[in-house]
């Protein structure tokens, strides 16, 4: 009897397994039968984009990754992803870079930074090396948490799409970033004394990147124009010279007659310019630093100045040759009214014109900005020669100086018609920046 209950006990048990087993068969069969299946893609939106780097310990890349789908995962349904980049040296110095997937659309930033990795400090050079390089280098995506999860009975799988992403690494350009420049100032007046002695003002457009592509796509040609009005003074020391002049000493109405003074006088003329110029260059760059903080441009120019031209004389007495009454009729004489206006002020107008090539270069740095600019060619230097022969070859130096935090700006330039028989023109002044880029945006 006991070989058949031990039996009898195995077939028993037997039939309750298979009982077990074929319900919970049946019981998957229905669960898969209400469980709907459902897949969404995961990728970055741009698949290359160009980030400036301006030299720092820190590097940051902005990211936007774009989910599609029926389904836009939430913060409880706990997505995770991580980005790293294709250069293990670089991904030495992450931050952090896993980041919780919600909505239709997540941003962030990847930051590579210096003090990330104690034993590493040199990750600027690191940087230096991809830009020198081409500054290329790609970006990877990958899931860091589940690959599936089930929301209401739906399973949601989770596909990967885009996965990489190009970055074009260049560093940044450093430029004044001013498109129009207005200048409010003063000019000096360096032969006596440093001294104010007028307003100065000038505007002008600077569009160094315009036209003119490489094959690199980098523009390499643009404009500078503008105008400007200053003012120039000029003490005439070579032309001192002693004169004959009368002076009125007595000219009561109630006489026929006026007392005058003959004197011989040392007379020296003073002469003011008051400018009025057009300027325009054809930018043609023809070389460009590493990091872009100093560029060499030639430069075609034009430019037109009108001039009103102020003579006056400082004079002082030399020797006095006596007193004499003359009738009051006698002032009609030519020649005595020249010389009672013998130092009378006089003033003319005239237009110079200059045509040539300047070699305008611009430094800059975090605080300042340098620029010289030598032009040479030919222009037209009335009216010191009114006639055929007037055009002359003529030199031109320009310099400023731009403070930037505070823009002010010390601006000089010496110009001269060699051949002309005239002094140089040389200005220096002193001016700050007014924004004026609202009155030019949209």
């Amino acid at each position: 009897m006991k070989p058949l209950k031990i039996i009898f006990t195995c077939i028993l048990f037997g039939y309750i397994t298979h009982n077990i087993e074929a319900q919970n068969t049946k019981n998957q069969n229905i669960e898969s039968k209400n469980i709907k299946k459902t897949t969404i893609t995961l990728g970055f939106e741009k698949k290359s984009e160009i980030i400036t780097y301006k030299e720092s310990d820190t590097l940051t890349i902005p990211f936007s990754i774009n989910i599609e789908g029926s389904y836009f995962p939430s913060e409880t349904d706990d997505i995770e992803i991580e980005i790293i980049s294709n250069s293990d040296e670089l991904n030495l110095f992450l931050s952090n870079n896993t980041f919780k997937i919600s909505s239709s659309k997540t941003k962030g930033e990847l930051n590579f930074i210096n003090n990330s990795n104690k034993l590493i400090n040199d990750f600027k050079s690191l940087v230096n090396s991809f830009l020198e390089q081409k500054g290329i280098f790609t970006l990877q995506i990958k899931l860091s948490s589940k690959s599936d999860f089930i929301v209401n009975d739906n399973k949601i799988s989770i596909d990967l799409n885009s996965q990489e992403k190009y970055i074009q690494l260049r560093p940044e350009k450093q430029t004044s970033n001013n498109i129009y420049n207005f200048y409010l100032g003063t000019n000096f007046d360096l032969e006596n004394k440093v001294k104010a002695n007028s307003f100065y003002s000038e505007i002008d457009v600077y569009l160094p990147d315009l036209f003119f592509k490489n094959k690199k796509e980098n523009f390499w040609g643009g404009i500078r124009a503008g105008m400007y009005k200053n003012r120039s003074l000029s003490t005439k020391k070579e032309r001192t010279s002693d004169a004959q002049y009368i002076e009125i000493i007595e000219n009561l109405p109630e006489n026929d007659s006026i007392t005058i003074e003959n004197k011989r006088i040392i007379r020296t003329p003073k002469v003011s310019y008051d400018n009025l110029g057009f300027y325009a260059e054809l930018l043609l760059k023809i070389y460009n630093s590493k990091y872009q903080d100093f560029k060499v441009f030639l430069a075609p120019r034009a430019e037109v100045i009108q001039r009103v031209e102020t003579t006056s004389y400082d004079f002082e007495d030399f020797v006095s040759l006596g007193y004499e009454k003359i009738q009051r009729d006698s002032l009609n004489s030519r020649n005595i009214r020249s010389l009672l206006s013998l130092n009378r002020e006089r003033t003319a107008k005239y237009y110079n014109s200059y045509f040539g090539l300047g070699m305008p270069m611009f430094y800059n740095s975090k605080g300042i900005e340098i620029f010289l600019n030598p032009v040479f060619g030919m222009g037209d230097s009335a009216p010191f020669g009114r006639n055929n022969k007037s055009n002359k070859t003529f030199g031109l130096f320009q310099f400023h100086l731009i403070e930037k935090k505070s823009k002010i700006k010390l601006n000089g330039e010496i110009r001269k018609f060699f051949n002309a028989n005239q002094d140089p023109f040389i200005v220096i002044n002193l001016s700050k920046r007014i924004d004026i880029e609202s009155l030019f945006s949209e």
